[in-house]
């Protein structure tokens, strides 16, 4: 039986905390660069997309970010369907919601022109 609510303060729910948490990475899709000088060559676009609080190592994860480093999303997503890594599954959902979020909402035209 409990009393009084003052044993359990509002402040000991996990999910208040979690909620204000910065999103600094999102924010850099916002960003808007100076126009270009005629010459120039076109700067690619960027687009950020993230996941947070994965109950996975991130030393684990390092190893299956660097495997796909530089790859484009396609060779990244057959790379990461033949590894049975917990990891690799998490980053190959993370990947398909980064590409579907690139041609719904930032205007990309082509879902296979994107790269790690």
């Amino acid at each position: 039986w409990l009393a009084s609510s003052s044993l359990f303060p509002l402040s000991c729910i996990h999910t208040s905390t979690s909620l204000q948490k910065s999103k600094k990475w999102e924010k850099k899709n916002w960003v808007v660069y100076p126009p270009q000088l005629p010459g120039e060559p076109r700067r690619p676009a960027e687009i950020y997309h993230c996941r947070r609080e994965i109950k996975y190592s991130k030393d684990k994860m390092w190893y299956l970010a660097k495997l796909i480093q530089g790859m484009s999303i396609d060779q990244a997503l057959a790379q990461l369907a033949f590894n049975d890594k917990k990891g690799a599954k998490v980053i190959r959902e993370v990947l398909l919601e980064a590409q579907e979020m690139a041609v719904r909402n930032h205007n990309v035209e082509f879902k296979s022109n994107l790269h790690i």
